[in-house]
């Protein structure tokens, strides 16, 4: 039976209009649902859409650096 790699499982489903960010993984994860309007669309200017998830990907990167998230080493150790 295969081991179960929680490195490489889904966190949320790839319709949820939600960005996180997971403390064990040390990353930062957009599932396809961010990518549609009126976040982004392809009928829309760069200048729209590259803001607008910029801001999304920023707020993530944020909570790397928070006060819980920043006791955790590069593992995900506390």
């Amino acid at each position: 039976m295969p081991q179960f790699d929680k490195l490489k499982a889904w966190v949320t489903r790839p319709a949820q209009v939600n960005a996180f960010y997971a403390i064990q993984r040390n990353q930062i994860i957009f599932p396809a649902g961010l990518l549609q309007s009126p976040f982004y669309d392809v009928g829309q200017p760069n200048s729209i859409n590259y803001p607008s998830i910029g801001a999304f990907i920023t707020h993530e990167i944020t909570h790397g650096f928070d006060n819980v998230v920043g006791q955790f080493n590069k593992y995900g150790n506390l």
